[in-house]
């Protein structure tokens, strides 16, 4: 048993406070240092959040640009191809015989590449649009859970 401030206090374990902690003349854990603490472990994790957050969006702006940059080439290519191969697409006879000899001027290696690079980065700005709403899910969560510890 030990006395602090006038007051008798009990201590588990080793005979003593743990360290850093102040105790108050009733014997418990000052409540204030407890919030103190977890506010700061709070914060810590709130700054992790926020940069994880950061880079979510940095991902997402760079999987935008992209698409973009697919979508444009892509774009480019086919319209360079009607515009080398216009006279002949003008003198098919109907529209559906211009859209196939169309589909078999565009069947190259190259507008392959072209479209599987539109898609991967479709994808890449799928997953990185998803990996924001996850961590918008997490603030939210974070937020509804925090007035729980106060």
């Amino acid at each position: 048993m030990r006395v602090l401030a006038g007051k008798r206090c009990t201590f588990r374990a080793a005979g003593g406070p743990p360290s850093g902690a102040r105790y108050r003349g009733s014997g418990g854990l000052d409540r204030r240092d407890e919030r103190r603490r977890r506010g700061e472990e709070a914060i810590t994790a709130n700054d992790a959040l926020v940069e994880e957050i950061n880079e979510a969006y940095r991902r997402l702006n760079a999987a935008t640009e992209a698409l973009a940059s697919a979508d444009r080439a892509l774009a480019e290519h086919v319209r360079r191809i009607r515009l080398d191969n216009a006279e002949a697409i003008l003198e098919a006879k109907n529209e559906r015989t211009a859209s196939l000899y169309l589909d078999g001027l565009l069947d190259t290696d190259e507008h392959r590449r072209l479209e599987a690079d539109r898609t991967r980065a479709e994808l890449d700005h799928q997953h990185a649009r998803r990996e924001v709403e996850r961590l918008h899910l997490i603030v939210r969560l974070m937020g509804a859970t925090e007035g729980r510890w106060e």
